[in-house]
């Protein structure tokens, strides 16, 4: 006896009719999620460079600006 498998072609064309409507707001989401994953990312190095230039004796208005320029 040999099981049927289900289709995969209907589920999916059902799958995509579905959300076709949704695109945007999906791919709005998805890009955000890119950018906040990018920022988040660079806030590690933003905090190395800032307590480097801490010790090696940044002027409070260098700091200032530094914290504006990143």
């Amino acid at each position: 006896m040999s099981a049927q498998r289900p289709q995969m072609k209907p589920c999916l064309f059902l799958l995509f009719r579905y959300l076709r409507p949704l695109w945007l707001r999906n791919g709005a989401g998805i890009l955000a999620l890119f950018i906040n994953s990018y920022l988040l990312i660079w806030v590690p190095v933003f905090v190395k460079q800032t307590i480097n230039g801490l010790e090696t004796g940044f002027s409070q208005r260098e700091l200032f600006y530094n914290c504006l320029d990143d």
